[in-house]
């Protein structure tokens, strides 16, 4: 089973958002790591463009599909706007 957050480009940076909770699972495992390079997103500080991200992306569905059972299932799920109406 592959689960996907839509691509968000840079309206969203989760590596700095989960940084307080990566900081936390440390406490409880010090051996845990999280490198925020390979996060599929644009980021100025980090040095990463839109070219990044798009390439990122098409890598990461591209593995999909060849890791995906050619008699598998596919259910698909958008979100249209704001209001979570789906579609």
């Amino acid at each position: 089973m592959v689960v996907t957050d839509p691509p968000y480009c840079d309206d969203v940076q989760y590596g700095e958002l989960a940084r307080l909770f990566h900081t936390w699972l440390q406490l409880y495992d010090p051996d845990l790591t999280f490198d925020e390079r390979h996060e599929a997103v644009p980021n100025s500080v980090r040095g990463t463009t839109f070219d990044d991200y798009e390439s990122t992306i098409a890598a990461c569905l591209l593995e999909r599909i060849d890791a995906a059972r050619t008699d598998g299932r596919q259910a698909r799920c958008r979100i249209k706007d704001a209001n979570l109406r789906l579609e």
